[in-house]
């Protein structure tokens, strides 16, 4: 499992997924909750996961789950935001 770099977060798919549905709802929720929307392996969705959570754009809390943090939300909207004005 190589580290994930800032750029390659936003070009990845599934990492995308991951944080769009984190951003629209906004959930604590586990990975298997995840991977089970988005039909991908358990194993996929936590590999991605604990990328993100190494950038800072998700959090983990034990017994709670994963969370788009702010500095996420704010990568997430100038991504969106870019990325829709080109």
């Amino acid at each position: 499992m190589g580290e994930l770099k800032w750029e390659d977060a936003f070009l990845n798919v599934n990492c995308l997924q991951i944080m769009y549905y984190l951003a629209k709802y906004n959930p604590s929720i586990e990975a298997a909750k995840i991977a089970e929307k988005f039909k991908m392996s358990p194993e996929e969705v936590e590999e991605k996961l604990v990328k993100l959570a190494g950038l800072k754009i998700v959090d983990y809390e034990k017994n709670k789950g994963y969370t788009l943090t702010d500095k996420g939300m704010m990568s997430l909207y100038n991504f969106h935001t870019n990325y829709n004005s080109r």
